[in-house]
């Protein structure tokens, strides 16, 4: 049998403070966007950017709940997972079952905070130009 995990032991590390309040901020910058037409581009920069730092936590998140990555690589080391999950799963069926390794962990990682990094700069991008008046959102 794997490791007990404690009660409220997702609230123990790094990330406690961030993920509880993930409804609460969209929640806000939402209203704040009706509420305030000109503002947004602001609220969804905001909302967008706080979101996608959260998918890059809450993978790390679950790699420390399993005790990290060498003991996750142990727990799934005889399985394999589809790759072609989510909103494109019916464009790829041919894709093989990958086995879960190291550099596969890695290359999770590097996607999720590839997408954190991005969508935090595209969204400062999209204002800065808003603000120059090149950018309009509703086109």
């Amino acid at each position: 049998m794997g490791k007990a995990i404690r009660p409220g032991s997702i609230m123990v590390g790094r990330t406690p403070w961030l993920l509880p309040p993930t409804n609460l901020v969209i929640a806000t910058m939402s209203c704040f966007g009706l509420w305030i037409p000109r503002a947004v581009l602001f609220t969804d920069m905001v909302s967008n950017s706080y979101f996608a730092v959260v998918v890059y936590k809450v993978l790390v998140l679950l790699i420390e709940e399993f005790g990290g990555t060498d003991a996750l690589l142990k727990r799934f080391s005889k399985e394999t997972f589809r790759v072609n999950t989510g909103p494109c799963c019916c464009y790829c069926r041919c894709l093989p079952r990958v086995p879960l390794t190291r550099r596969m962990i890695f290359w999770m990682k590097l996607g999720a905070l590839q997408y954190a990094i991005l969508k935090t700069a595209l969204s400062i991008l999209s204002v800065i130009l808003w603000t120059n008046g090149d950018f309009n959102p509703s086109d």
